[in-house]
């Protein structure tokens, strides 16, 4: 598994690390399984179930393909695939391994086998953008708002919050 302190590491070296200009959310594994359809991150932030991640979390950063414009998965089939894919390494039967870029980069074959996955899961946390950061287009009516609306384009609180967050994901 690769550790954010790995790439921590190698970005403060290189100098290339931003300031943090947003808090740093994450979803506890449990939480997400038991989501039964996506909730934006304001949704989640009010009710608890996304908290600020301090250095002693380990956090696994989730990149998925959104399939509107207006919500990340209207039909709830990458979520469903999501948490049966977790599902599956908290039996602890399966291993990760890192591809070869990864490897070359930091000089080392990173495995992460099943044991560690079933034991280390239920504590681990999940960053996902719609769950992580400001979701201004949920405000606006999440997956009934317009089609293409733009909220990079936008003002108000969370548009700033969204850029902030964004602004500051090198940093996580």
């Amino acid at each position: 598994m690769v550790r954010s302190s790995l790439g921590r590491a190698v970005l403060v070296d290189s100098g290339l690390a931003e300031a943090q200009e947003y808090p740093y959310y994450g979803i506890s594994v449990p939480d997400f399984l038991a989501l039964t359809e996506w909730l934006p991150h304001e949704a989640l932030k009010a009710s608890g179930k996304v908290r600020e991640m301090t250095e002693n979390e380990e956090v696994i950063f989730v990149s998925h393909q959104w399939t509107s414009f207006s919500h990340p998965d209207p039909a709830g089939n990458q979520l469903r695939a999501l948490q049966t894919q977790i599902r599956t390494l908290s039996k602890g039967k399966t291993a990760v391994r890192s591809d070869a870029a990864l490897d070359g980069g930091y000089g080392y074959s990173m495995v992460t086998a099943g044991k560690e996955w079933k034991n280390k899961l239920p504590n681990m946390y999940l960053w996902i953008d719609y769950c992580s950061i400001p979701q201004p287009g949920a405000a606006a009516g999440g997956v009934h708002a317009a089609q293409h609306s733009d909220h990079r384009e936008g003002e108000g609180d969370l548009v700033a919050q969204l850029k902030q967050a964004v602004n500051s994901i090198p940093s996580y």
